[in-house]
């Protein structure tokens, strides 16, 4: 972390070691040639390879799912089973179009508010994320179902104070939402649970031990 700070500190130099928030470090294969590896594998059949794929995967999802698919078509065709490919009753091809705060002007988002008021309370006060953006990220075909998910779905908690402020309202709001306790609520799922009991009930348990 010293050498990209003293490394970024050579092109902005009056940077503030104090403005550095989360920083990540992860590891992934990558393609000798830096290419992404899409298809059938040459010794197990019906296995199908999709590797090496790196930042540009972002982007190339879609398309690499279409292609995915397209491989999987061609292998049962060429199969000895009868495969089809159907696609589910509630099968939707485009997300729904969802309202977001940072990317409407003022006149837009007054006639958002005025369909639903939970638009107009900003939860995430540095990503500027509302009440509303959050409640539709949490019931969206694709749920947000932690505080992980709705931060990659909205940007809340991704901001200077990374959560300091929004975390425990959007807590509140999964909790909500999701009808279950504040203490089931997770970070990034099962096991990595925010809260460990009412306090209430800590409370009464130590009444109980003296």
């Amino acid at each position: 972390l010293n050498k990209v700070f003293n490394g970024a500190k050579r092109l902005v130099p009056n940077i503030n070691r104090k403005d550095v928030i989360t920083s990540y470090s992860g590891l992934r294969a990558a393609e000798s040639g830096g290419d992404f590896i899409i298809g059938p594998s040459n010794k197990l059949k019906g296995l199908i390879n999709v590797a090496g794929i790196q930042s540009p995967g972002l982007s190339s999802a879609p398309a690499i799912a279409e292609l995915v698919t397209d491989i999987a078509k061609d292998i049962a065709k060429n199969s000895r089973f009868d495969i089809q490919f159907l696609l589910r009753e509630n099968y939707q091809e485009k997300l729904p179009k969802r309202n977001i705060f940072n990317e409407s002007d003022h006149d837009q988002w007054q006639k958002v508010v005025e369909n639903n008021p939970h638009y107009g309370e900003i939860i995430c006060r540095c990503e500027k994320v509302t009440r509303g953006e959050i409640i539709k990220s949490i019931h969206r075909p694709i749920p947000a179902r932690s505080i992980d998910a709705v931060k990659r779905r909205t940007r809340a908690g991704t901001g200077r104070c990374q959560g300091g402020f929004c975390g425990p309202r959007v807590l509140e709001i999964l909790s909500e939402e999701l009808n279950i306790p504040a203490v089931e609520v997770t970070k990034k799922g099962r096991g990595s649970e925010i809260l460990m009991a009412e306090t209430k009930d800590i409370l009464l348990k130590a009444g109980e031990n003296r």
